[in-house]
């Protein structure tokens, strides 16, 4: 099988350059490396050129002026060639046999559709949280709740229904672009894309056992362990989760997450934006109400356009 590795980065040069490195050390290379870069980001452009001419990676680079992975993802998508199209984040270094893990298990099941792994968080502050075991990793509970654990220990294989985007790896044939209506850092772009393939009847499996490093940065890490501080990280993560989720669960289900996201879980978020001392717990749960509601209504608008432009 031909793979290819999608990396997109910003700003992070050392951090590229040992993401690099560690592909450049799997026992099974790919076939075709895709680095997406900012135009403006010139230290990483320089650093790039200096390590494909040590290492001499089949790589190609491209160029992107929006910011946010979306827009890195939507530009590379069309230009990969490979069967499986493997994603990894610009501060993460795989293990050796992580593309070697990765084919076997695609060629061992024609029906898997998409394959993820864990991101062992490599800084000494976080230990004791990476290396804690969990018994459910990126699934959905029947009322809507997101459980994602990606990171933790997990014994084995497990079907799945959400992946995390810095060791994530999809047929090609099966996704296209992701949903640029996603707000902020993007998050939970992973799960519509994850929703895409089972909906086109293919498996999703989570593989504890297929590592890579994540290397935490200090804003990252304090952003982890104290949740999204930020009034607006708070709307986003919202908006995203209620889009996502309202615009592909059907049936009952549907019901039963609108009343959780839209009603449910925003109010009760109140009380842990006091428990963990949020700078701005009001704000934050007025901007958690905000959300919601704005990604359920942005898919009422996504509605309106289709049936409006089939007239």
């Amino acid at each position: 099988m031909k793979l290819s590795v999608l990396v997109a980065s910003y700003n992070r040069p050392l951090d590229l350059e040992r993401c690099l490195r560690g592909l450049h050390a799997q026992t099974r290379p790919a076939e075709e490396i895709i680095v997406v870069l900012r135009d403006t980001d010139l230290a990483s452009q320089t650093k790039l050129a200096a390590v494909q001419a040590e290492l001499k990676l089949p790589l190609r680079h491209l160029l992107v002026s929006k910011p946010g992975v979306l827009a890195a993802n939507n530009l590379a998508l069309p230009e990969t060639k490979g069967e499986l199209l493997s994603f990894i984040d610009d501060d993460a270094c795989p293990e050796p046999a992580w593309l070697q893990k990765i084919e076997a298990h695609f060629q061992a099941n024609p029906k898997l559709g998409a394959l993820g792994g864990r991101d062992r968080f490599a800084h000494p502050l976080m230990i004791e949280e990476t290396e804690r075991s969990t018994k459910e990793v990126g699934r959905i509970r029947w009322y809507g709740k997101i459980v994602n654990y990606h990171h933790r220990r997990f014994e084995g294989v497990a079907p799945a229904d959400s992946l995390k985007g810095c060791n994530m790896t999809f047929r090609r044939s099966l996704i296209s672009r992701c949903d640029e209506k996603l707000g902020g850092n993007a998050c939970y772009y992973e799960l519509d894309l994850c929703f895409r393939v089972k909906k086109q009847g293919f498996e999703i499996l989570f593989d504890g056992n297929l590592l890579v490093d994540h290397y935490l940065s200090d804003s990252h890490l304090d952003r982890f362990r104290r949740g999204e501080l930020h009034p607006d990280r708070v709307h986003n993560d919202y908006h995203n989760r209620a889009r996502v989720l309202l615009g592909h669960l059907r049936g009952p289900r549907w019901w039963v997450a609108a009343g959780y996201w839209l009603v449910l879980e925003p109010n009760v978020a109140a009380l842990r934006f006091l428990r963990h001392r949020y700078p701005e717990p009001i704000s934050c749960w007025k901007r958690a109400i905000q959300g919601s509601w704005q990604g359920y209504l942005s898919l009422r608008a996504d509605k309106s356009t289709i049936t409006s432009k089939s007239l």
